[in-house]
């Protein structure tokens, strides 16, 4: 019965979670929201491993967590938001006001480039390859034209 509860309960146990929680916090990544990802989901695996942490003892301070969060973000679209958090030192050192930073400057991202009309890639010149319709004209030289 006692290796069971060191089993469940004892080092190795706090070992492996602690080890889980540190590496979730290393493997994370946000590259933008995705169909089964957002950065909800990535802002939870920081807080469920920090909660783990503590569980165990382990306080990881607020502007390792921020540093950690930060760090984990690859969305071009959080560049912005990352440099004001290190410039700013409340932001800086507090986890929930970085998050509601982080996440209220994705959330306008994401609202300007859906509000945009322009579609770029669906616009079409007339000019180069693959021309369709008649085009500038037969030609420019002196022995074609019209009517000669």
């Amino acid at each position: 019965m006692a290796s069971l509860l060191d089993h469940y309960e004892g080092d190795a146990q706090r070992d492996r979670v602690k080890d889980a929680a540190y590496a979730a916090i290393a493997q994370a990544r946000y590259f933008g929201d995705r169909k089964r990802f957002s950065f909800n989901t990535y802002v939870t695996i920081h807080q469920d491993a920090y909660e783990d942490l503590e569980q165990y003892g382990q306080v990881i301070s607020a502007d390792k967590r921020v540093r950690d969060l930060l760090q984990g973000i690859k969305d071009p679209k959080a560049n912005a938001a990352k440099e004001t958090i290190l410039a700013n030192n409340h932001l800086r050192n507090d986890f929930t006001s970085a998050v509601t930073h982080l996440a209220t400057s994705l959330q306008l991202q994401g609202s300007i480039s859906d509000t945009n009309p322009r579609n770029v890639s669906g616009l079409q010149s007339g000019r180069g390859g693959g021309r369709q319709g008649r085009g500038r004209g037969r030609g420019r030289s002196q022995a074609q034209g019209r009517g000669r």
